[in-house]
């Protein structure tokens, strides 16, 4: 929006009028410092849910725009966003893979 100024969180933005493709930067099997894997931390009730439909921003509801990845292991003290602390469900992925 012309002559606003907006602060983004790294994660989670829902809002709409956020251009993501003018803020985020793609990951590309080139990248030097590319993690080998990324952790997605659910509860086991989603599991279901994601087995049958893969995961999905906002889950069932579908409203998020982004699924939330960390390059660490849970309780690893860089992990400061992007994975709750009582999480019941680690899913790894293996980045080289995915983006082949």
């Amino acid at each position: 929006i012309e002559g606003e100024t907006f602060v983004r969180a790294s994660q989670g933005h829902s809002i709409k009028v956020v251009a993501d493709e003018q803020l985020l930067k793609s990951l590309d099997l080139a990248d030097a410092d590319l993690p080998e894997i990324c952790a997605h931390g659910t509860y086991h009730r989603h599991l279901p849910a994601i087995g049958h439909r893969g995961l999905i921003a906002g889950g069932e509801h579908g409203d998020r725009n982004h699924i939330h990845f960390v390059p660490y292991e849970p309780g690893d003290g860089r992990v400061i966003s992007g994975m709750r602390y009582n999480v019941e469900v680690v899913l790894y992925i293996n980045l080289k893979r995915a983006l082949s």
